[in-house]
């Protein structure tokens, strides 16, 4: 047995349990950087905007808090694309795709419109939500 002021170590003496308390730390550390890397998913969804309107199955799209969000729009006319909320905009023009990435780290529903000239509400108009959960 090894003895350093008044503290008893087993067999292998202090260098045996620093080992172990270095190895704790390790292992500690490296489980908290998994489960930091598995929070954050990309989601990837790919919309397209066809005569000023999205098909039904895509007004919606809903992803978890935390998760890192990937839009590729493509359009036949060109437009200003806004997400409100997130208060981020995306220029989108015929025949290119043109890609918005966000975290998800607000919780709720977010429109995104087309702004424009034109008729409407304010020259806005809802294209499809983004539905953002809690964890």
């Amino acid at each position: 047995m090894t003895y350093v002021k008044n503290i008893r170590f087993p067999s292998g003496g202090m260098l045996a349990a620093r080992r172990g308390f270095c190895g704790g730390l390790l292992a500690g550390a490296v489980l908290c950087l998994a489960r930091a890397s598995s929070a954050a998913e990309t989601k990837s969804f790919t919309i397209a905007i066809k005569g000023g309107k999205v098909d039904r199955r895509q007004r919606t799209i809903r992803v978890r808090k935390g998760d890192d969000v990937r839009l590729t729009v493509t359009s036949d006319k060109s437009a200003e694309l806004h997400l409100h909320g997130y208060d981020r905009r995306l220029n989108v023009t015929p025949g290119a795709a043109a890609t918005l990435s966000i975290a998800a780290d607000l919780v709720g529903r977010f429109p995104v419109t087309r702004h424009g000239k034109g008729k409407g509400h304010g020259h806005h108009r809802t294209l499809f939500y983004i539905e953002v959960h809690p964890d």
